[in-house]
């Protein structure tokens, strides 16, 4: 590179002309900017692009511009020294250049993107079954029921019942066929149970040749009771069939419904409204059960009474109520059914010793005549059992007779 020359003299005629080797040598800025330039020009020679060291960190620049200004040394004119307070950037010809390492990567952020969906959302968690417990929930058929195969019992159309299932079936279906092979004619009965405290399931199956039942032989199978309904199945229920089957009774005040048994009206109106119709005592799922003794004045309570609503089914057994006026009301002698149509909101909480009321609707109360309203005051009751049923579709407690 060519050392840069100074520009001509412009000063007038009459003044003294200054020679170029003196105004270098008493410029300082002129001084250091030809050492900044000297530097340029070697390291441009040597390396190619320049290298600028800076105090923490390389970087690589392209080459300077000729118009841009070069960079030049902060000296005090008068000291001939930097700055304390104000660091140069300098250029070190002298230094052995080196690689320049590249900038550090910026530390990593959390992407702002959602993650990705996956295919099917996530099940939700798994709704466990409202389980109660009132008498004979806990029911388990005998692991061998006696069928008394020498009675023959099972020859008839319809079959009639062992005694040992006498009075003890919810609900009951049988289908039979036969076949023949030359002389021989193989009968088969298959009979579907449900008990009557929880409908728990036996199946029985028996087979005989011909008309002779001694060679009659018997198969058993049996299975617990259907499993109670979630809280968001007993929640759909109550608004599928609650309305229509209060409904229903209360369209038919005043009259009476069939044979005019208490019974009668909560089978009919299930019945009417296409849910499972009554088995036995068992109205649907029982959804609160609360009983107590004449000795206790406690009350047992599992489930909720909070829970009840309209178009419940109440079953009473052996239930009294005595008001504090004294006077004294028993439902069920030994049962009696009644159809909830309205229900105030318990005063404290829905545990023992709460306060419910609820309007019914029954018929058959030995009072009056055909189906009629009532009042239950829960914390009136003294003794007995009340169950609260919950309608529900009749698919929960179907039972087929198959093998």
């Amino acid at each position: 590179m060519a050392q840069r020359q100074p520009p001509p003299p412009t000063t007038p005629s009459w003044a003294k002309p200054a020679t170029a080797t003196s105004v270098f040598a008493n410029n300082p800025f002129v001084q250091s900017d030809l050492r900044a330039q000297s530097a340029q020009s070697h390291a441009s020679t040597a390396r190619g692009p320049n290298v600028y060291q800076t105090t923490g960190t390389s970087s690589v620049s392209a080459r300077p511009k000729p118009d841009q200004p070069t960079a030049v040394s902060n000296v005090n004119p008068n000291t001939g020294s930097n700055p304390p307070s104000k660091p140069s950037r300098t250029v070190r010809p002298s230094t052995p250049l080196t690689t320049p390492t590249p900038p550090s990567e910026p530390p990593s952020r959390p992407s702002a993107r959602p993650p990705p969906r996956s295919a099917s959302p996530a099940p939700p968690p798994a709704d466990k079954p409202f389980y109660v417990s009132y008498p004979f929930s806990d029911f388990k058929p005998p692991s061998q029921v006696d069928l008394s195969l020498s009675t023959g019992w099972f020859t008839h159309t319809p079959p009639t019942l062992p005694p040992s299932l006498h009075g003890r079936s919810a609900y009951h279906s049988y289908h039979s066929s036969r076949s023949r092979k030359g002389t021989q004619t193989t009968n088969e009965l298959i009979l579907a149970f449900q008990w009557k405290p929880n409908l728990a399931t036996s199946h029985f199956k028996i087979t005989w040749i011909n008309d002779d039942i001694s060679t009659a032989k018997a198969e058993q199978r049996h299975k617990p009771p259907p499993t109670p309904p979630t809280p968001f199945q007993l929640t759909t229920f109550a608004t599928q069939y609650g309305n229509a089957v209060a409904t229903w009774c209360e369209a038919r005040i005043g009259t009476t419904v069939g044979n005019g048994e208490c019974w009668t009206l909560a089978h009919d109106a299930l019945r009417a409204c296409n849910a499972m119709p009554s088995l036995g005592y068992t109205h649907g799922a029982c959804i609160l059960s609360v009983s107590t003794t004449s000795e206790s004045s406690t009350l047992s309570v599992s489930g909720d009474m909070r829970l009840v609503a309209r178009g419940d089914i109440l079953q009473f057994t052996e239930a009294v109520f005595k008001s504090p006026k004294g006077y004294t009301v028993t439902m069920g002698t030994p049962v009696h059914t009644a159809v909830v149509v309205r229900v105030l909101p318990p005063s404290s909480g829905g545990g023992a010793g709460c306060t419910v009321v609820w309007e019914v609707v029954e018929q058959n109360t030995g009072l009056e005549v055909g189906v009629v309203r009532s009042v239950v005051r829960m914390e009136e009751i003294r003794s007995g059992v009340v169950l609260v049923y919950r309608a529900v579709d009749p698919s929960w407690g179907k039972v087929e007779a198959k093998w």
